[in-house]
């Protein structure tokens, strides 16, 4: 879902290189499982987004918490005319969790969640995704292209259902 919405929701970036990362997504495990919720603004984690559910709706299903967490993180940006020359200025922090996702210099994402049971608090979902690159104040978001546009070397040699660079190709 989230290369989904970075690349075919009428939205550019077309995500021209995108590659999901096993190491990225072991940090964001990490981070999720550390069961801190007071560290969503606070960018301990450059490069990160976090978002916390305690519904019982998304406890029974935590996977309803990874697709509404990546909608509303992509929702914060959506209304933008003209994107490809929006350029993040400290101003836009509540908008972070967007151009963590539109950032055209992440090429690597990984993401997590995990269940927060502790006897002092009640239970929460912790789900975290993380991004090769952060995004940088003051710097454009892309350059626009074709998804897959970019998928290059012996080990990218085709694109995963038209949207993400597969490097498990030898």
């Amino acid at each position: 879902m989230h290369v989904e919405l970075r690349c075919f929701r009428n939205f550019n970036p077309a995500c021209a290189k995108v590659f999901y990362n096993c190491a990225l997504e072991n940090l964001a495990y990490e981070i999720a499982k550390s069961c801190e919720r007071g560290i969503q603004f606070a960018y301990h984690h450059a490069g990160s987004n976090i978002a916390f559910f305690d519904n019982q709706y998304y406890l029974d299903d935590p996977d309803l918490a990874v697709y509404d967490a990546i909608d509303r993180w992509w929702n914060r940006g959506e209304r933008y005319d003209a994107p490809e020359n929006l350029m993040p200025s400290v101003n836009d922090e509540w908008r972070a969790p967007f151009f963590q996702m539109a950032n055209g210099a992440t090429t690597k994402f990984g993401c997590a969640f995990h269940t927060c049971n502790n006897s002092s608090r009640p239970p929460f979902v912790s789900f975290v995704c993380t991004y090769g690159q952060a995004y940088i104040a003051g710097v454009p978001l892309y350059t626009q292209g074709e998804p897959c546009g970019l998928c290059e070397g012996k080990r990218s040699k085709r694109c995963l259902r038209r949207r993400l660079c597969d490097n498990s190709v030898n």
